[in-house]
């Protein structure tokens, strides 16, 4: 992915494949579109845009826990999967 403002990227992946496949969740495409992620014309807001309507949920990988320099869980049993 591209980096964003400031030169931070952020990815996001599930723990399991239950979701694989399915768009970003309706819940969180209307929480970022409230906080103006991917609203607007320019640039930036765009490429934003793009990448909240074409995110499809997958597993996380190795590679990805590897590369990344932050990982976020949304719960203890995550972070145990992530470790």
């Amino acid at each position: 992915p591209d980096s964003g403002p400031g030169g931070v990227t952020v990815t996001s992946a599930g723990v399991s494949d239950e979701e694989r496949g399915n768009p970003i969740d309706s819940r969180a495409r209307r929480v970022l579109t409230e906080a103006g992620y991917g609203v607007g014309a320019d640039d930036v807001s765009r490429a934003t845009a793009s990448a909240i309507a074409s995110h499809t949920a997958h597993r996380v990988t190795d590679a990805e826990i590897t590369e990344a320099d932050l990982l976020l869980a949304m719960t203890d049993s995550h972070w145990n999967v992530l470790q």
